[in-house]
């Protein structure tokens, strides 16, 4: 006989070798992984030396993305060109803020001598941090020295959120929004245009003043020797263009600011183009 109505269900089973006798009467709790899920399945903590390597994935990716930016540049000596963490009597400072899948918020704090060299501050433990970046087959794997640790793992940079690749799983870091976004809600930054990373401004199909459609092409920017057309999320008008053709633009720069039509959207799309 089976029975469904409660958490031991009752099914005739045949005896056998090995089968205890418990199940054979029909005895069987199916609560048993929801009741002890937490010490089945627990929380995987995100270690020190996983938050410096994200860190340093970040740091690595935006020279890299800068590299790439300068190559494409007619402006070599623009500021948009130039690698971060390279000045004279100067280390770079800066803290990365990482929020984990379960909601702990990390600060990772980096002090760069701008030669590759890095001191991670976690907490109350400083590490000493240096490693590369490297892509082959679009997958990028980072090889990283912790404090005399090394070690190897994919990593996949975004512009919301970083992914380390462990030997126990991924990690899934999401970074803070862009100052410019939260400043005015997402209402206010709903049909901004936003360059998706560096590059240089090609065209610009919109003047201050212009009434545009949702998926009108704002702006198209060359990077990565693509072309990628940002288009309009809403419909809006234009309020001001902030760049001009032939001029650099950092990741997450703001091309096109705009009053939108309606109360809610999202950033603006981007379209790659051969």
């Amino acid at each position: 006989m089976f029975s469904d109505s409660g958490p031991e269900h009752e099914h005739q089973l045949p005896a056998g070798p090995g089968v205890p006798p418990g199940v054979c009467g029909g005895k069987v709790d199916t609560e048993f992984i929801p009741r002890h899920y937490d010490q089945l399945f627990p929380t995987e903590t995100v270690s020190d030396a996983t938050l410096c390597q994200a860190a340093l994935a970040l740091l690595l990716d935006e020279q890299r993305q800068t590299l790439r930016a300068a190559l494409l540049s007619r402006d070599p000596f623009s500021p948009y060109c130039s690698q971060p963490g390279v000045r004279f009597n100067h280390r770079l400072r800066r803290q990365v803020a990482l929020t984990a899948a379960d909601g702990a918020a990390h600060t990772v704090s980096v002090c760069s001598d701008g030669e590759g060299r890095h001191t991670m501050t976690v907490g109350d433990r400083e590490y000493q941090v240096s490693g590369s970046l490297t892509e082959q087959d679009g997958v990028l794997t980072l090889t990283s020295d912790v404090s005399g640790e090394v070690t190897h793992v994919q990593v996949v940079p975004q512009a919301d959120a970083v992914h380390v690749f462990t030997e126990t799983g991924v990690r899934s870091l999401r970074l803070p929004e862009p100052k410019f976004r939260a400043a005015g809600g997402a209402a206010a930054a709903g049909g901004d245009a936003v360059a998706p990373m560096p590059g240089v401004v090609e065209k610009v199909m919109v003047t201050d003043g212009d009434t545009v459609k949702a998926g009108d092409p704002l702006v198209v920017i060359i990077a990565m020797k693509m072309e990628y057309v940002i288009k309009a999320p809403a419909a809006g008008v234009v309020e001001k263009v902030m760049y001009r053709v032939g001029d650099n633009v950092a990741k997450n720069a703001l091309l096109v600011h705009m009053k939108s039509d309606e109360a809610e959207g999202g950033a603006a799309d981007s379209e790659e183009t051969d």
